[in-house]
């Protein structure tokens, strides 16, 4: 009997610690499940549930960006030594290639001929790219001295200048590419067969592109396509009286407003702005033929352009690795030339820029 008791406390004892383990286990699973879903959310920081559009309440995250190179093992070692991509196994299907990881991210390398070519922008940083993330800039700019130094002596970097913080984006009127003051930092690196890579402290920039803090939705695209529709009115409106508009409101060139020929020739600085490529005069002439009304003025350059068939853009400057200001080169854009409805009066108009 005595021994029947011992037994029946030593299975209530060993149920006891199973049920006790069992409860452990399920926590610790909980937690884990609980900190996997904290991770998830953060990473999908840059994801609004209320905007789901075709596929996205389907898709989970990037996983990978596949590059096609001309030497496999070439680019391995710079992806490897210079950006610090990690090699993982692939599966066994083609005779050459690579897959690396960055942890959140895989990047497959793929033999073949590349659609780029090393060195095809020595004068800009309009480039397709692959952005990485970091929290020290300065430490990043530290040890690629350090590489450069000691073992990379080609190596090369770009900074780039353009981008604002988000406190210069609210504050400052124009653009300024001199110097790394109030912008996000953002080195570029080339890699053997032309593809770019950018490492940046962009987080900065996370709460200001999500609007955190001011709780506003993004334009829902009906609305967007609504403005749409009230602007292609009011272009349709504008178009036929527009092309007498001009002999009956210019001016003469010394009664230009100079504060709005100052801003026209500031707004040369945006890449992509209108105003690129056009001298000080030019504009003055426009702001004369439009009767310092702006709106005008720009439509007037837009017609310009759209008759020599091209836009000239004209790209931020950059830093080297040397520190230098380096100055950047037109790039020309090529278009179709539309259908010009009117008469002599838009040759006229076009006359006045040649």
């Amino acid at each position: 009997m005595v021994l029947a008791a011992a037994l029946g406390i030593s299975s209530f004892l060993a149920g006891g610690a199973t049920a006790a383990g069992f409860f452990e286990n399920k926590l610790a699973a909980m937690q884990k499940e609980l900190k996997d879903a904290q991770e998830e959310e953060k990473e999908q920081l840059h994801w609004d549930k209320k905007q789901v559009r075709g596929l996205g309440d389907l898709l989970r995250r990037v996983n990978h960006l596949a590059i096609i190179v001309e030497d496999v093992g070439r680019s391995l070692a710079w992806y490897s030594d210079i950006i610090g991509f990690q090699q993982i196994q692939r599966p066994n299907f083609d005779r050459h290639g690579a897959w690396l990881t960055m942890g959140n991210i895989e990047l497959h390398l793929i033999k073949g001929k590349p659609h780029t070519k090393r060195g095809q922008h020595p004068d800009d940083l309009i480039v397709c790219h692959l952005a990485l993330e970091v929290t020290d800039a300065s430490a990043v700019l530290q040890r690629l001295e350090q590489m450069q130094e000691v073992q990379q002596h080609n190596l090369r970097w770009r900074q780039n200048v353009s981008v604002p913080t988000p406190e210069t984006s609210r504050t400052a009127k124009f653009e300024s590419h001199t110097d790394g003051e109030g912008k996000v930092t953002q080195f570029f690196l080339e890699d053997p067969d032309g593809y770019w890579i950018e490492i940046c402290n962009c987080s900065e920039l996370t709460d200001f592109c999500l609007d955190e803090g001011r709780h506003v939705d993004a334009i829902s695209p009906k609305v967007k396509a609504l403005v749409k529709q009230w602007a292609d009115r009011a272009r349709q409106r504008c178009r036929a009286p527009f092309r007498t508009l001009r002999p009956t409101m210019a001016i003469a060139l010394h009664q230009v407003d100079s504060q709005k020929l100052e801003n026209l020739a500031c707004r040369r600085t945006t890449y992509g702005d209108i105003c690129q490529g056009f001298s000080v005069e030019q504009l003055r002439k426009a702001l004369a033929d439009a009767g310092n009304h702006v709106p005008v003025a720009i439509r007037l350059l837009q017609q310009v352009r759209a008759q020599e068939g091209k836009r000239i853009l004209l790209p931020p400057k950059f830093l080297d690795n040397s520190k230098h200001l380096h100055q950047t080169q037109p790039i020309y854009m090529e278009r179709p030339k539309p259908v010009l409805l009117g008469n002599a009066g838009n040759a006229y108009i076009f006359s006045q820029f040649v």
